[in-house]
């Protein structure tokens, strides 16, 4: 998880390129949920997490991505709700 595992540190890359080679590089299994948010898009992919999903994948790593089909709140963000449904299909 990049809030409490992640190292803070300055890469000219930005803060994706840290999560990606301090957490994304050293895992053996990357398991992905999405609920109604895709999240921020990175300067290489839709979002932080898809980009994370796509370095795992190219690595040849085991990516799991589950989607709720949950009913989403009256004042879910709808932009962001078909981002993520784009996504998934």
């Amino acid at each position: 998880f990049w809030k409490t595992d992640a190292v803070p540190q300055m890469d000219a890359n930005g803060g994706q390129s840290v999560i990606n080679s301090q957490l994304v590089d050293d895992a053996d299994i990357v398991i992905a949920l999405f609920d109604s948010r895709l999240g921020q898009a990175t300067d290489s992919a839709v979002s932080g997490t898809a980009e994370e999903i796509e370095r795992a994948a190219a690595s040849g790593k085991p990516v799991h991505v589950w989607f709720s089909d949950e009913p989403v709140e009256r004042n879910a963000d709808l932009k962001e709700l078909e981002r993520l449904q784009k996504f998934r299909k």
